[in-house]
């Protein structure tokens, strides 16, 4: 079903990338005791070429599912495009993703929480999750500083640059999996009229009973 695949695509891309801003608040420690964490949400705008998987653990990743992210700071809002088939508005203020067939002339509303439950990808590092800084590397043609994290049964590792833009995080946990990496990214600002629906635009809230219906596997 083609608005599930959209669906499911922009919940794989929206779990990883940018859950962890609204979410990482590190606990109450003494100043000497704070743990090193890195920035979990860019700071600046930017768009790109990912490519995203997903699955059960201790299998293969499946086919890799190529996305256009684009990122607006000023709004926190993540544009997710999969080509011929539509598009997602991940809005961190708002706490919901909506995804806009292609063709069509509404939007379907999703609450974030229960979409990054159904999606199911263990990528996201929670507000009790422990950093450990690993070196650096390059992807895209962009340094990127590695972090594994930890967060009880769920562990995994980031690439994120000093700005805060994720190049490349994978992660397992709850028996899932799941793995994002840039192919190309340009940092640069973004158009704010791509990040809103157009005007007059219905919006159809969805249920995650049906949430889970749409996404393949949910």
């Amino acid at each position: 079903m083609r608005r599930g695949a959209l669906l499911a695509a922009a919940l794989l891309a929206a779990a990883p990338h940018f859950a962890p801003g609204a979410r990482a608040q590190t606990r109450p420690q003494a100043r000497d005791q704070t743990p090193e964490r890195p920035r979990l949400e860019a700071s600046r705008d930017f768009s790109g070429t990912y490519r995203a998987s997903g699955g059960e653990a201790g299998r293969g990743a499946g086919t890799p599912t190529e996305l256009q992210l684009s990122w607006l700071a000023a709004a926190r809002v993540l544009r997710v495009e999969r080509p011929g088939q539509g598009y997602a508005l991940n809005d961190r203020r708002a706490g919901s993703v909506r995804v806009v067939p292609a063709g069509s002339r509404f939007a379907m509303s999703v609450p974030l929480g229960a979409a990054n439950s159904v999606a199911g990808i263990p990528t996201e590092p929670g507000p009790g999750a422990r950093f450990t800084r690993e070196g650096g590397d390059t992807v895209a043609g962009l340094r990127c500083t590695l972090w594994r994290f930890t967060d009880g049964a769920h562990s995994g590792r980031l690439c994120l640059t000093a700005d805060g833009v994720l190049l490349r995080g994978e992660g397992e946990g709850g028996g899932r999996r799941g793995r994002i990496e840039a192919v190309s990214v340009r940092l640069a600002p973004q158009d704010p009229a791509r990040f809103r629906l157009p005007p007059g635009t219905p919006v159809v809230p969805l249920p995650p009973g049906l949430v889970q219906g749409l996404v393949p596997g949910g």
